[in-house]
């Protein structure tokens, strides 16, 4: 264990709760039925930014909303805090962020 911004850290349980993330991110996208650049393109990052997000990295807090409203995956599903994925429907239509207005 270790201290890391003031919390006692478990590297272990952190290791998989990160490899757990990764997993449930690119299981949500892939069952909304979107591709890897059209995702990308919605959250305005390269694919291959995006891609490292689903292989080895946990998705950034600053995207996990428009992730969970564009696939209909819960907030907590996607910590893994619930075991129920579906929220709602996902977005079938996605824009570029580049599109969208601000």
């Amino acid at each position: 264990m270790l201290w890391e911004q003031n919390f006692l850290v478990d590297k272990e349980a952190a290791s998989e709760f990160a490899a757990k993330f990764v997993r449930r991110t690119a299981d949500a996208r892939d069952k909304a039925g979107f591709t890897q650049d059209e995702m990308a393109d919605y959250l305005d990052i390269s694919q291959s930014t995006y891609s490292k997000y689903e292989i080895r990295t946990p998705l950034p807090h600053r995207y996990i909303l428009q992730f969970c409203r564009r696939t209909g995956v819960s907030v907590e599903w996607l910590l893994g805090k619930r075991k129920k994925k579906r929220r709602r429907r996902p977005f079938k239509k996605l824009q570029p962020a580049s599109q969208r207005s601000a």
